[in-house]
């Protein structure tokens, strides 16, 4: 089993640079076991192996470039070592909350992630000529393709964030169904309908829509990329918090699975255009619409509230 988990982990830190929602699962799942079955340290090794033989034959295989290897130790790490021993300590949402951070940074701060970007961008001329990309007036003269470029900088780390989540979304059910297998007794991820997030996510709130306010009324574009980024970082957890309300109402009115899906699917769609249910989870947070039990309680969605 060992040696079979190993290749599959050392297999996903050469698929995780280019198909994060394939490696990442695969890696949660094999180094998780590890992990739980032969021990941190072993789970930890197996990861820097994996990362050593990315750089060693990533480039030759074409799967990955040498500096790739940064990323993929991080990511191998956090998926999997990082994952099994926090399940093991901490509620799954929260795991899953900082998984989704420290994939994203570890993405920002390697190589990947500016290599990725500069690619992107040296693409926008060709996008914004074929059509694909539409900026204003549709020209590409200088200044339509430098807006383009500065709104793809301004939205780079929470575009990272919302693909590094829903890999990790994947990574902590892969966890826990290796923890499963070994009689390991680890969180899973509450019932929708019981997902009550701590209040202090309304603090990032508050600071990425008052520096999204400084930086239109001045027009600095730093204050305007904090404050956007902000509340992108958060809209995904409010937004879990207002289907909780939704998926409460559909279990008092005992819909079914299909008009359930319906409506989650309805739900998604709209606050893709309009955030529509992450206010109304910001809302829930000031007011307990649900009337759940707070004030020093750990709530049953897996994230510590004060």
């Amino acid at each position: 089993n060992l040696i079979l988990l190993g290749v599959a982990a050392v297999a996903a830190g050469f698929i995780a640079p280019s198909l994060p929602f394939l490696g990442l699962p695969l890696a949660a799942f094999a180094l998780s076991w590890i992990t739980y079955r032969f021990g941190l340290s072993t789970g930890v090794g197996i990861s820097l192996l994996a990362a050593v033989l990315v750089a060693v034959f990533g480039p030759a295989l074409g799967l990955a470039s040498t500096l790739d290897s940064l990323f993929v130790v991080a990511a191998l790490i956090i998926v999997g070592p990082a994952t099994a021993v926090a399940l093991q300590r901490f509620p799954a949402f929260a795991v899953l909350l900082g998984g989704a951070v420290a994939l994203t940074g570890a993405f920002l701060l390697t190589p990947i992630g500016p290599e990725t970007l500069s690619v992107l961008i040296a693409q926008v001329p060709v996008l914004l000529k074929s059509g694909i990309v539409s900026a204003g007036s549709g020209s590409t003269s200088t200044v339509t393709v430098a807006t383009v470029v500065q709104l793809y900088r301004q939205s780079w780390p929470w575009i990272i964030y919302y693909l590094m989540g829903l890999s990790a979304l994947v990574c902590v059910p892969a966890a826990s169904r290796a923890a499963r297998s070994l009689d390991v007794t680890v969180r899973h991820y509450p019932k929708l309908a019981d997902v009550d997030v701590t209040f202090h996510v309304v603090w990032p709130t508050i600071l990425g829509i008052a520096a999204l306010a400084v930086g239109t009324f001045t027009k600095n574009a730093l204050a305007g990329a904090v404050g956007l980024n902000a509340l992108m970082f958060v809209r995904p957890v409010l937004a879990a918090q207002g289907l909780g309300d939704f998926a409460a109402l559909y279990r008092r009115a005992k819909a079914g699975r299909l008009a359930q899906g319906l409506g989650y699917v309805l739900l998604v769609l709209t606050e893709i255009i309009i955030p529509s249910v992450s206010v109304l989870g910001l809302v829930d947070l000031f007011f307990n619409l649900r009337k759940l039990p707070r004030g020093g309680a750990t709530s049953s969605a897996g994230m510590a509230r004060s």
